[in-house]
């Protein structure tokens, strides 16, 4: 894989790659760069195929490697054609600033580069944003963090560059020169440390740090979003960095991966038939879904909150805090586990019973019992009497008009009783070759 990595402290840790036209960016071995006049930097594969290029169309004096970690394409007049700080993969250095539409890409793990779950953004509104990703269509989807630096009223106090400083500091500039601080000041000293901002496969934005003199692991400083787990699922933060878990009446679609999407155990409905007073809640504290509200009730009561959402067959989850009441729907996004001071109604068939204790995920898994409906096990049951009837139907027909074709012309054993049967030599020597007649008629 063509890359850059920090080379002076024990994990040489990526901090730069191509984004090539597909996900992947690892080659084959035998690949290789050069530095071509008109072309800029390009990548080949062991057949020749262009890989990925940074498409300098002038002509090419050198290319420089930086200490800041910048890669530099300059043309004969010494004017930069292009830098890798330019493009960036997953991480920022101290010096690089990201320009709105600027992004970072999470990878799918520590060691596999495949473009990730997650993103990072900087709006052309302002905002910065960490959102997940359509793993099909790459699109962006809901939020999970937001900076709120965009401004309706005053463009030039909206954002306009993510700047990470040479002294470690990151920040949000405003149009007006204002700052947003992301990280404090001044910490640690880039005189003394190593620093790099990686957007991490678990969807966190966190900035690292190295002593220069140390041959310690990297550690993070600050961080930026509590990560993204996957629909249905709730994220919280243990030790700065994001732990998924199903809530109760949900399981994990794999079960391998904990920050995947979390699947109800039970079957949604929503027809002539559905009847409130079938279902009941289990009752949460500091649990939230704050993408996926449909409907707010303000002012109402705890009771009439939990009664209109037993009424409404869309709704399977109402959260409540201060007089006011959120219904929210399948699929349930961003949810989050902190002080947060609300209570969250998740919805069960009473006849199942509710599913979880209340008082922790964890526990509660290991006694988590399906909440299966019983209307698809009815209809396949149904299905399959069907399925058997209508076969011993065809095979019913088949003998039926197996017989009838074989009792169309009379057999001889239907005349037995009757008429007496020659041989076919006796015929041959009674008319004397067929050549004399019998007799006519029934009496021969």
């Amino acid at each position: 894989m063509l890359s850059i990595w920090y080379d002076k402290i024990p994990d040489k840790t990526i901090i730069w790659y191509p984004k090539t036209t597909v996900p992947n960016p690892m080659v084959s071995r035998g690949s290789k760069v050069e530095l071509i006049d008109g072309r800029g930097l390009v990548l080949t594969d062991p057949q020749g195929t262009v890989v990925w290029t940074s498409l300098g169309s002038s002509d090419i004096a050198n290319g420089v490697m930086k200490d800041t970690g910048n890669f530099v394409i300059v043309e004969n007049s010494l004017n930069k054609i292009w830098d890798c700080f330019d493009s960036p993969a997953h991480t920022l250095l101290p010096t690089q600033i990201m320009k709105k539409g600027g992004g970072l890409m999470s990878t799918m793990s520590e060691t596999n580069y495949s473009d990730g779950r997650f993103q990072l953004r900087l709006l052309h509104d302002g905002n910065l944003v960490l959102s997940n990703v359509d793993m099909f269509s790459r699109d962006p989807l809901h939020a999970y963090y937001i900076s709120v630096t965009f401004d309706p009223s005053n463009a030039t106090n909206s954002g306009d560059q993510l700047i990470f400083d040479a002294t470690g500091y990151m920040y949000i500039l405003r149009g007006n020169g204002k700052r947003f601080d992301l990280t404090p000041r001044d910490k640690l000293p880039i005189g003394d440390y190593y620093h790099r901002a990686t957007l991490d496969s678990d969807g966190v934005f966190t900035q690292y740090y190295h002593p220069k003199n140390s041959t310690d692991n990297t550690r993070p400083s600050e961080s930026i979003g509590s990560g993204a787990c996957g629909l249905n699922n709730v994220c919280k933060l243990v030790d700065k960095r994001p732990k998924c878990e199903c809530p109760p009446g949900f399981s994990l679609l794999d079960s391998n991966d904990p920050n995947e999407d979390c699947i109800p155990d039970f079957t949604p409905i929503c027809d002539k038939g559905y009847w409130g007073d079938l279902f009941d809640f289990t009752e949460l504290t500091d649990i939230d879904w704050p993408g996926s509200d449909y409907a707010n009730i303000n002012p109402t009561t705890e009771e009439k909150c939990k009664r209109s959402c037993l009424e409404d067959c869309f709704c399977v989850v109402a959260t409540y805090k201060d007089r006011q009441c959120w219904k929210k729907t399948l699929p349930l996004y961003n949810g989050i586990n902190s002080s947060l001071n609300m209570k969250a109604f998740v919805k069960y068939r009473k006849g199942d019973g509710p599913l979880q204790s209340p008082c922790g995920f964890s526990e509660a898994n290991k006694n988590q019992r399906s909440l299966i409906s019983v209307g698809p096990v009815l209809l396949s049951a149904y299905m399959f009497v069907i399925f058997v009837l209508v076969g011993v139907i065809c095979v019913s027909f088949f003998l039926l008009y197996k017989k009838k074709a074989k009792n169309t012309y009379p057999s001889s054993k239907a005349v037995d009783d009757n008429l007496p049967h020659f041989t076919y030599q006796e015929l041959v020597k009674a008319t004397n070759g067929f050549k004399v007649e019998l007799g006519k008629g029934v009496s021969g």
